[in-house]
């Protein structure tokens, strides 16, 4: 008879339970996106995402002016460096970064469109982990 106290394993792809290619791919992305913030050069294919008739490639948007460098960017790098939230984009998009990348640039770009990210000063919040 199994113990009520027996921990189940996380299944794979979640935090504690990540293969060396999940965890790879996990690190790619944040390094795509961390080179976006600090305008890095990074060896990677250019991806362009359309957000609302906005172009936004390799996080620079199509008028020069950088997409993570306002009021959102506290926000961003708390998201960046939270593997789970993270993870949750590589799951829903099969672990292609890629695709992955193109879905947090579109959720990052739609939360600053509608003033989501101002709503954390507006209330006198902070995110939980703090960059």
């Amino acid at each position: 008879m199994a113990s009520s106290d027996a921990q189940v394993p996380p299944p794979s792809g979640y935090i504690g339970s990540l293969t060396p290619e999940e965890s790879a791919t996990l690190d790619k992305l944040r390094s795509w996106l961390v080179a976006d913030y600090t305008g890095s050069a990074l060896a990677r294919p250019p991806i362009s995402v359309v957000v609302e008739g906005v172009t936004i490639t390799n996080g620079t948007v199509e008028d020069g002016g950088q997409l993570f460098r306002d009021s959102m960017v506290e926000n961003f790098l708390a998201e960046v460096n939270d593997d789970r939230a993270l993870l949750r984009f590589l799951r829903a998009r099969r672990w292609v970064p890629e695709k992955a990348y193109e879905s947090f640039i579109q959720a990052m770009a739609w939360r600053r469109s509608f003033g989501v990210l101002s709503l954390d000063d507006s209330w006198g919040c902070r995110p939980a982990r703090p960059f």
